[in-house]
């Protein structure tokens, strides 16, 4: 008999709890800025930003806590990643900021398709599936599917404050291949998938346009089943949903910083957060995400506020 899950927060607790210590332990800590140089507005230039979850490893309570935390929040579990492009055209300073991201009222965040699977037999189910559940004997296989509702979502609509925030600067060159990938309506971004193309793996690949090598993936074990209110449930039939491999924030945030730490990168975050009108060569350059090609006159202003 399938178990009843009453309480199906408690699966994915179980489920991330001790997998994603695993990601504590794999992270060596970055060490300060220390005197790394001081943000500067440069012709042309990219700044990474990463929201990283912030899970606490102290122990088992509070990556629980931290984890229930995490769920009630934009930007699921694993947070999100993110570039600011800027660079002076024709006198003009143009500017994009945006990042990939699952598109649509029907996206649901993958740790609940697990959730969905496990319980119903289907992600996403509709009253009537629920009525009659199915058996899935692989419920993990949800993070490996590919989602074909991906965009380029502008910053704003994330509604994500960064938690840390790199900048390099850019040739002429670097500045144009990095705008061609910005373009909303490549059909490259149609597609998002946790172990495949995300957010995270989005900036890396933008970066190495930029000359940044940065370490970006995580590999973790899956147990092959968790116990939920005493009931086994388990999570894969198949070994090759064991262990998963996915570009963390986590991971690229720790690369910020050490790329910060070494001088080939500046620390963007206090300037991104700055107020208006403030530590700045250039004119005021207005934090809007736009389809590349506005010009400064034309974005529309709008709070700092995330």
């Amino acid at each position: 008999m399938k178990p009843s899950l009453p309480r199906r927060a408690l699966l994915a607790f179980t489920l991330l709890a001790p997998c994603l210590g695993l990601i504590a332990a794999s992270l060596a800590r970055a060490q300060g800025p220390g005197d790394a140089p001081r943000f500067r507005e440069t012709p042309h230039f990219l700044v990474l930003l990463v929201h990283a979850s912030g899970l606490e490893y102290q122990n088992h309570a509070s990556l629980l806590r931290s984890l229930y935390k995490r769920s009630q929040l934009k930007g699921g579990f694993l947070g999100h990643s993110w570039v600011l492009l800027s660079g002076i055209e024709n006198g003009h300073r143009r500017v994009v900021e945006a990042g990939l991201s699952p598109n649509g009222e029907g996206s649901i965040q993958f740790f609940r398709g697990v959730l969905d699977l496990a319980e119903y037999g289907y992600v996403n189910p509709s009253e009537e599936q629920k009525r009659h559940p199915r058996h899935e004997p692989d419920p993990i296989s949800c993070l490996w599917r590919e989602q074909g509702n991906g965009h380029l979502q502008p910053a704003s609509e994330a509604g994500v404050r960064p938690t840390y925030a790199a900048k390099v600067d850019l040739d002429p060159e670097q500045y144009r291949r990095i705008k061609a990938q910005l373009d909303p309506d490549l059909p490259s971004h149609k597609s998002f998938q946790l172990t495949g193309r995300q957010c995270s793996s989005f900036l890396v690949e933008l970066a190495a346009l930029a000359g940044i090598s940065l370490k970006h993936q995580v590999t973790i074990p899956v147990p092959r089943e968790v116990q939920v209110n005493g009931q086994p449930v388990r999570l894969w039939t198949d070994p090759r949903y064991s262990s998963i491999t996915f570009s963390s924030p986590d991971v690229v945030q720790e690369e910020l910083k050490r790329l910060v730490a070494s001088g080939r990168a500046e620390d963007a975050l206090p300037w991104y957060l700055a107020a208006p009108g403030e530590q700045y060569v250039y004119p005021r350059m207005v934090r809007h995400p736009v389809r590349v090609g506005a010009s400064e006159a034309n974005l529309p202003r709008q709070s700092r506020g995330l």
